[in-house]
């Protein structure tokens, strides 16, 4: 999403995606990549255009070794983001830290000219391009998510978190966009997208519990770069020997940024309780964060608020995103049960669901593999 600062440019703007053909598509990869595309597909994406592209094995680039051959994954930035160039370098120098430290993300790749990413002028204006290796595997949201798997969700963000903990990239320095867990007293500017005065309401409630008890306290809480958006189209799974999912590895370091760990969890079980609509699987997804990384009891009190805030900025920042873009219905998938989910977690008195979830926590036991 936006920088901060540009909030009002966006209330303003009808669409920040990039609007390409196939044909560009063909001539990037060609061109900058020296790829000749066979197929192309059409992934989901909420700002960004995300295509997988699968090329003929002749390749004329010396930086590629050896052509891909689950395919490539062409990705151009939205206008607003793509402003952000130094950002985008440190992308790039995430993933590759983490593939050298057998963490599976996906992996760039250079252009002709050995550049990670370019920018190009389109008929929607300049926009980044980058490519990165396609990492098979089924991804979440197409799998049904038992404890266990939530359980492997959460430590699988804890590791991460604790791999990037002393990362830096001068990328990050001063990062601010909406979706920013920091932004959150900002949703109240984007609150006109959503029609429904209880909806709205509700929404300001949260907000004021937010801004008054996690972002008073954040300063005292651990910090390191997040993933910061840790969601069932981010998390790849795979099967295991048997009948059951495994996580597999992440995608899309599009929100990461620093900030606290505390959000990062938030953050993952608020898309697993969207993924189950089921409240408990909360509580599965923080046992495993736990058993790797364990929050302090002022965190985990912290919790109820931190994922209720983080699911108004999904529900509101997808109202407002499809008032100006009708046609992208990908950023409404969750409104359809998203709210009912929101109203029963708030509602749900802090002391029930915190217990609930710690208990959970207490007698879980993990089944090894």
């Amino acid at each position: 999403m936006s920088v901060k600062n540009d909030t009002i440019d966006i209330l303003a703007t009808d669409s920040i995606k990039a609007s390409i053909t196939h044909d560009d598509v063909k001539k990037i990869l060609s061109d900058h990549y020296g790829l000749k595309v066979m197929s192309i597909k059409v992934l989901n994406g909420y700002d960004d255009l995300n295509f997988l592209v699968n090329v003929e094995k002749s390749v004329n680039n010396e930086n590629i070794g050896e052509v891909c051959e689950d395919g490539y994954i062409l990705k151009i930035i939205n206008s607003f983001d793509s402003k952000s160039i130094e950002f985008f370098n440190a992308q790039d120098c995430v993933l590759l830290f983490l593939g050298n430290r057998n963490i599976c993300c996906p992996k760039p790749v250079k252009t002709v000219d050995g550049k990670f990413l370019k920018q190009k002028t389109f008929a929607s204006g300049e926009h980044i391009f980058r490519v990165l290796e396609f990492v098979p595997g089924d991804i979440l949201e197409d799998v049904e998510c038992s404890s266990m798997l939530c359980y492997q969700c959460g430590a699988f963000i804890a590791n991460l978190n604790e791999t990037l903990k002393n990362f830096s990239h001068k990328g990050y320095e001063n990062r601010n966009v909406t979706w920013m867990m920091e932004n959150v007293p900002q949703l109240l500017e984007f609150l006109f997208a959503v029609k429904d005065t209880k909806k709205q309401q509700m929404v300001r409630e949260i907000v004021d519990a937010f801004e008054s008890r996690v972002i008073t306290s954040s300063h005292q809480f651990p910090k390191g770069l997040i993933h910061g958006d840790f969601n069932e189209q981010n998390i790849l799974v795979e099967r295991g020997d048997g009948a059951d999912w495994h996580v597999k590895g992440v995608l899309d370091f599009g929100d990461s940024h620093i900030t606290c760990f505390l959000y990062d969890i938030a953050i993952t079980m608020t898309y697993i309780i969207f993924h189950t609509k089921d409240l408990d699987s909360g509580g599965y997804v923080l046992a495993g964060y736990n058993s790797t990384k364990p929050l302090s009891s002022e965190e985990i009190q912290l919790l109820k608020v931190c994922i209720c805030a983080r699911m108004c900025q999904s529900l509101v920042l997808g109202a407002f995103t499809y008032s100006r873009d009708p046609g992208n219905t990908y950023v409404m998938k969750t409104s359809k049960f998203g709210w009912e989910i929101l109203e029963k977690l708030w509602h749900t008195p802090e002391e029930t669901i915190i217990g609930r979830w710690r208990n959970i926590c207490d007698i879980f036991t993990p089944i090894k593999s």
